[in-house]
């Protein structure tokens, strides 16, 4: 449901700062807001900055965001140069310090910036003009964020992560409880760490504690919802389970676990907190660009050079070492998943999980995924094989762990010595 300009009946206290247009008070101090956030941005922090606070409480909260705000609004209504809604753009800049917008009226947003004002005269102070073919506002209430109605349900819980969902839900109610959360609208004005960096990195510490190498990950992600919501959540991921959790990094609480790759429910994280309208699903955001992320996307990537038994790898590309003591081999490799088709064809798959370069560039394509303990991103290769030679046509372990170096040539299930017929190497990452 998007809520309209006039907003949404029935509010409760907390919630009118994060659903409603800003009043006029409290928009001349979301002004002084943004400036001191601009100038702390160009590496200028203002003594004022240090004491901020907004005269409404709930416009203190930790919830409430004037960057995605502003941020959202240009975007909504500006056609900006750059992809994604990020602050550094002008449009928001503008908008954050002076809440004015401009758009050419040749801009294909024209008509969306006029159809907004016309809205916000019924219920705000909003002026506008036209100039030398192009339109300004000041004043213009800040858009409201979509909300992204996804149906993804929780899944079994794998039997072998069952008592570490456990630690991990515990370790994260901690950590979220050691965080001071009293200085969230002023720690951007001061160039600190946000709440969702600081349990972003709590969490990493953690897992690179509690499992050393294994793909296990997390990645923090903002949940905009209404005119000025965000919670800051963490995903974290186990690949090798294709399964992963959602944790309000606020207070800790762990939602899922979720198959890796189905769409981001923030439904269950907004309809705990009170702040949040009970039918708000919230659309999920990168807390640095402001780009839309929907999913964990499977992402194919072709690198140069034949793939296949014992070839060279990807120069850069190393097994991912499982954890001292754990029984997992090199790479990681998952069990054979085999299946027999209509007309009697096997075919039996495996994947195993290799570290490397996370930088965009000519030979490595833009990876999101780090894998802990290393400087690395995680890429995963997928061995499917079909035909004859691949004896029993059941499940069943792999046991052979990746070389370094070169690619591996796994024994076939069911322990089959001759090579299989047909296999095909496909390299993929999470992105």
């Amino acid at each position: 449901m998007v809520i309209g300009i006039g907003g949404l009946a029935g509010l409760a206290a907390g919630q009118n700062a994060l659903y409603e247009p800003a009043s006029s008070e409290s928009q001349q101090e979301l002004l002084q807001w943004g400036k001191l956030y601009l100038q702390a941005r160009s590496g200028s922090v203002q003594l004022e900055a240090k004491v901020f606070a907004f005269k409404d409480p709930a416009m203190n909260s930790p919830l409430f965001s004037p960057v995605f705000a502003a941020a959202r609004t240009a975007s909504a209504n500006v056609t900006l140069p750059q992809k994604c809604q990020t602050a550094s753009e002008a449009a928001v800049a503008t908008y954050l310090s002076a809440s004015e917008l401009t758009t050419s009226l040749d801009d294909a947003k024209f008509q969306q910036h006029l159809a907004a004002y016309v809205e916000a005269l019924n219920t705000t102070d909003v002026r506008g003009w036209i100039t030398d073919g192009r339109f300004t506002t000041v004043g213009l209430p800040s858009e409201v964020a979509g909300d992204l109605k996804v149906t993804t349900g929780v899944v079994a819980v794998n039997p072998t992560r069952v008592g570490e969902l456990e630690s991990l839900a515990a370790y994260a109610r901690h950590a979220a409880g050691a965080i001071d959360q009293s200085t969230a609208v002023r720690d951007e004005l001061l160039g600190a760490p946000t709440i969702g960096q600081r349990f972003t990195d709590s969490m990493r510490g953690y897992l690179l504690a509690k499992h050393g190498g294994e793909s296990v990950r997390a990645r923090e992600l903002a949940l905009v919802f209404g005119r000025y919501g965000r919670l800051p959540v963490v995903q974290v991921a186990f690949d090798l389970e294709g399964q992963y959790v959602l944790v309000d990094a606020l207070n800790g609480s762990v939602f899922g676990p979720f198959k890796t790759g189905e769409a981001f429910n923030g439904s269950g994280l907004l309809a705990s907190r009170a702040e949040s309208a009970s039918t708000s699903f919230g659309s999920f955001v990168d807390p640095v660009t402001g780009c839309p992320i929907v999913a964990d996307t499977r992402t194919p990537w072709i690198p140069a050079g034949p793939g296949g038994p014992a070839l060279p790898l990807p120069p850069g590309l190393t097994p991912v070492a499982p954890a001292p003591g754990s029984p997992l081999l090199p790479g990681k490799p998952s069990p054979w998943k085999c299946t027999t088709s209509p007309v009697g064809i096997c075919r039996c798959e495996t994947t195993y999980n290799y570290w490397g370069p996370c930088a965009p560039g000519p030979t490595y394509p833009p990876n999101v995924v780090p894998v802990p303990g290393t400087t690395g991103c995680l890429y995963k290769l997928d061995i499917v094989c079909t035909g004859a030679g691949l004896g029993p046509c059941t499940n069943s372990p792999n046991t052979t762990p990746a070389p370094g170096g070169v690619y591996p040539a796994p024994t076939a299930p069911g322990g089959a010595t001759a090579p299989p017929a047909v296999c095909t190497y496909d390299w993929w990452y999470w992105s």
